[in-house]
């Protein structure tokens, strides 16, 4: 009996030790919500406002003159640059050059005066001077556009209103300029040229330019020029 009761026991003993007591694990605290920081405010560089260029206008003198280019329909000149001397008919976007002598083009044909259009860009030669050209009349070639297309007074007059050459300066006395009546407006570019403009009084288109670097002058007259006699036909091309 008692080798039971001392059986029982140890048994007991052993299941107690095998045992593990659970081991109880205390919650782990949330972290507490933090206060909102406060928003910084964001610094922004004030945008620097460019330096507008200074606006220069054109002498009331010249912009009075530019206006009365609006009754020019047409013009003939002889254009002198240099030692090159042409004579030249201009009616809206067509205008006929008059050669001194023929030419002889790429392919072989005499022309003698070119027949340009400035709004299509396009040049033909036309042998229409009836002596040189007896043997071929009307003899036709294209040409080199770019070689023979020359800026007009008209085209000088539109660069002056577009203020292409400013400022300008203006003489204090009139100038006659084959017995017309000019006025003189001067370009200063501060690199050692002047470009004069000699603007009709009448008719308000340059008639001359001058070019002067240091001691040199060169420039471009538009000589024994004459406004509103060219007809459509006479800048047409012949068939």
């Amino acid at each position: 009996m008692r080798s039971h009761v001392l059986l029982s026991l140890v048994i007991i003993l052993f299941i107690a030790a095998c045992v593990t007591p659970q081991q109880q694990t205390s919650p782990v605290p949330s972290p507490s919500p933090s206060a909102p920081s406060e928003a910084q405010p964001v610094q922004t560089k004030e945008p620097i406002a460019p330096i507008a260029a200074p606006i220069v206008e054109l002498p009331e003198k010249l912009t009075t003159l530019l206006a009365k280019r609006s009754g020019i329909t047409s013009m003939k000149y002889s254009y002198k640059s240099g030692t090159n001397s042409v004579r030249v008919l201009v009616r809206g976007t067509n205008m006929k050059i008059m050669l001194v002598s023929p030419m002889k083009t790429s392919d072989g044909t005499f022309v003698s005066s070119i027949y340009l259009d400035t709004n299509q860009r396009t040049a033909i030669g036309v042998c229409d001077d009836p002596v040189p050209c007896k043997n071929y009349p009307n003899a036709k070639s294209p040409v080199s556009f770019d070689a023979f297309v020359q800026k007009t007074p008209t085209d000088w007059a539109n660069e002056l209103e577009q203020k292409k050459y400013v400022p300008l300066t203006q003489a204090p006395n009139d100038v006659n300029v084959e017995d017309r009546t000019t006025y003189i407006f001067t370009y200063d570019d501060n690199a050692g040229t002047q470009t004069r403009f000699f603007i009709d009084a009448f008719f308000g288109v340059p008639i001359q330019i001058q070019t002067i670097t240091g001691e040199s002058t060169t420039g471009t007259l538009y000589s024994g020029i004459g406004f509103n006699t060219v007809k459509a036909s006479d800048v047409a091309v012949p068939n």
